[in-house]
């Protein structure tokens, strides 16, 4: 690089810790890695050369690679993650309310900086992915392998952003009152805590030819280790007249749902989005009313 191609590059890196240490607080460590850039590129402009540099410099070759390679310090990247803005009023949002239903389904603790759902559903995949394009939070996925199988993890990094959902949900113990006073939101959350965790079968009855018929629709929604946000999630049915059974100290890890009007409930606000599952419901729902008719 010549002269002027090394003071632009101090010019840049400059601009940019003065926007992040204006959002983090000046960090020490940021300032620390401005130092030693600025120290590089004093050494540099004083026509040493890279060996030179590193004989006179610890970790030259990290500060070179900041200099040339156009690469931001690691600390500067970790304030840009703390300090990411998020959209306004992100509570509010429908799209919000789906991906924490979904999120809050999957994870025992609320990470502090990343937004990670891991599925290997398509559908489902497709879906978080559309809710996150929606409020324009930029995503990464990545494949990760199980034993026996792999899945698509999508994730996105926001110190902002977990310390949002760490706060409503109080640590993941209940849902954000503001979806429990809206019914919109409240659905929505719902539709995402059904497409992760809720699975539709049936009651079977037994015949006196000893057949077993797939009457009785019902409905299982299972997470284990978080009682509180089950017992949430069970109040937040019945405030939409669904009335599902939780017993912790019995089935601590599920709620059901058994009544054919809380049935009905759940196919009416479209609780199930995945349509497989939906279709499922349908299916035993109906062949329950021909049965019913038959009696």
């Amino acid at each position: 690089m010549n002269r002027q191609e090394l003071l632009e590059r101090k010019e840049e890196v400059h601009k940019t810790f003065k926007k992040r240490s204006l959002l983090s607080n000046n960090s020490a460590l940021m300032q620390k890695d401005l130092q030693r850039f600025d120290k590089g590129i004093f050494l540099l402009l004083q026509g040493k050369t890279y060996r030179e540099c590193c004989e006179l410099m610890d970790c030259f070759s990290t500060v070179y690679g900041w200099i040339k390679r156009g690469i931001t310090p690691l600390s500067f990247r970790q304030s840009a993650t703390r300090t990411k803005e998020i959209p306004a009023r992100l509570k509010q949002r429908l799209q919000f309310a789906y991906l924490l239903g979904v999120y809050q389904s999957k994870v025992e603790e609320i990470h502090p900086e990343r937004f990670t759902i891991a599925t290997n559903d398509k559908g489902l995949e497709k879906t978080v992915k559309q809710s996150l394009n929606a409020l324009k939070l930029k995503y990464s996925q990545a494949t990760v392998h199980y034993a026996s199988r792999s899945a698509e993890r999508v994730y996105y990094d926001s110190k902002n952003l977990m310390s949002l959902i760490k706060e409503a949900t109080e640590d993941n113990t209940s849902i954000p009152k503001e979806f429990m006073q809206q019914q919109n939101l409240l659905i929505k959350y719902l539709q995402g805590f059904f497409d992760s965790r809720a699975t539709p079968s049936y009651i079977p009855r037994t015949t006196q030819k000893s057949r077993i018929l797939r009457v009785q629709p019902r409905i299982t929604i299972t997470k284990s280790g978080n009682e509180c946000l089950l017992s949430a999630v069970n109040t937040a049915l019945h405030m939409l007249g669904i009335n599902s059974r939780y017993n912790p100290r019995n089935t601590p890890d599920q709620i059901a749902i058994n009544e054919i009007k809380s049935i009905e409930k759940v196919m009416e606000y479209k609780l199930f989005r995945n349509r497989k599952k939906m279709q499922e419901l349908k299916e035993t729902y109906a062949r329950w009313k021909i049965y019913k008719r038959t009696r």
